[in-house]
């Protein structure tokens, strides 16, 4: 806690004479601190507070309503970008995001195709946790059978490559799980059921949905040849930090003044300091105290994956690190400072993922 409040005041510091000194209006100090301060205490209350009945209640919950946001997401995709249900709050069209012409990328219920992506890949690490436990945690197999089918729907549908990433990262979490627990057996079983789940889900990508398919085999290539391959992007979104340094001024540009919220404020759009996590926090900050925040949240995520392994490895119980899959990359590098609904899913996810380490070791204990 004395850490955590150290650390707090410094970004209070800093941002008090970015905002002197550039004269920013005080929502970019306002929205800046909440993005870096003040929601990362609230993955700690959840890890403390919620019981084995709480997290039942989120996982169950959480099945429950993927089923409709499916169905939401699959009549976005069948209407056209000008339709009502694809429209915001005016009738502008041209800033729908589209997979290819005329196929919209689903926002779901959310405001942003990342928001929905994002839920879909922690419904991934949510629905592979209910049937890891489903003994443990009661779960129908009535409710668990629509629920796995309305995610790989979100996920056919999602246009975007994030899912496929966030989807595949909690997969190699789940065989993670098995490979670092006692028993060998396990391992080989996740393995198996890994493939099982992604020759499914391939299945259904193909065959039920075979426009969608075709749409994001279209843009994927289209991606390639615009930005490069997809892991090339992604090694690319940490070089841009990188190669921020070199042109940010020494202590930044102001906490919050990259924020879409302030850049709206301001009468801007677009990415003002960057697209990537890297690039906005190192011009918001500097070079010396965004490194230094990239390297805080890297050194973070590294230790609640390692305390999960160890959890996993104690207990047997893999559902911690399970759901790190997905939340550990939001912590490490996704754009929690910029997307609001990023940062809400990020401190969820590992909220989520410190009660999960907290429940399995009193479950080992026999206490609930």
């Amino acid at each position: 806690m004395g850490a955590y409040f150290v650390i707090a005041m410094s970004f209070v510091v800093l941002s008090a004479l970015q905002t002197i000194y550039y004269g920013l209006p005080l929502i970019a100090p306002a929205l800046g601190l909440r993005a870096y301060v003040l929601y990362a205490p609230l993955a700690f209350i959840l890890g403390g507070c919620l019981q084995e009945a709480h997290i039942r209640r989120f996982i169950v919950v959480s099945l429950y309503i993927s089923i409709p946001i499916a169905l939401l997401v699959y009549v976005q995709f069948l209407s056209p970008p000008d339709a009502a249900i694809n429209k915001g709050t005016s009738d502008e069209v041209e800033h729908v995001f589209v997979v290819v012409a005329g196929i919209v990328r689903p926002y779901g219920p959310f405001t942003f195709v990342q928001a929905q992506n994002t839920f879909a890949a922690m419904m991934v690490a949510v629905v592979i946790i209910a049937w890891d436990q489903r003994k443990r945690f009661s779960i129908s197999p009535m409710l668990l059978a629509p629920a796995g089918f309305a995610i790989m729907t979100m996920g056919a549908l999602s246009g975007g490559r994030t899912f496929f990433g966030s989807a595949a990262l909690v997969g190699c979490a789940y065989i993670l799980a098995g490979l670092t627990s006692k028993r060998v057996r396990t391992g080989i079983v996740r393995l198996a059921s890994v493939i099982a789940l992604a020759a499914g889900f391939l299945l259904v990508f193909v065959i039920v949905f075979p426009d969608s398919f075709e749409a994001m085999s279209e843009r994927q290539a289209t991606a390639e040849a615009a930005e490069g391959s997809t892991l090339g992007r992604a090694l690319g979104a940490f070089a841009e930090g990188v190669e921020t340094m070199a042109s940010a001024p020494l202590f930044g540009y102001g906490i919050g003044a990259g924020n879409n919220g302030v850049l709206q404020f301001l009468g801007k759009s677009g990415f003002e300091f960057g697209e990537t996590e890297g690039g906005h926090i190192i011009n918001e900050m500097g070079p010396i105290f965004g490194a230094l925040t990239l390297l805080a949240r890297v050194a973070m995520t590294a230790w609640i994956g390692w305390r999960c392994i160890l959890v996993n490895r104690l207990t047997g119980d893999g559902s911690a690190l399970i759901m790190f899959g997905f939340s550990g990359y939001l912590l490490a590098y996704a754009q929690i400072t910029l997307q609001n609904q990023l940062l809400s899913f990020c401190w969820l996810g590992m909220g989520v993922t410190l009660a999960l380490c907290r429940s399995a070791m009193r479950h080992k204990a026999g206490l609930r």
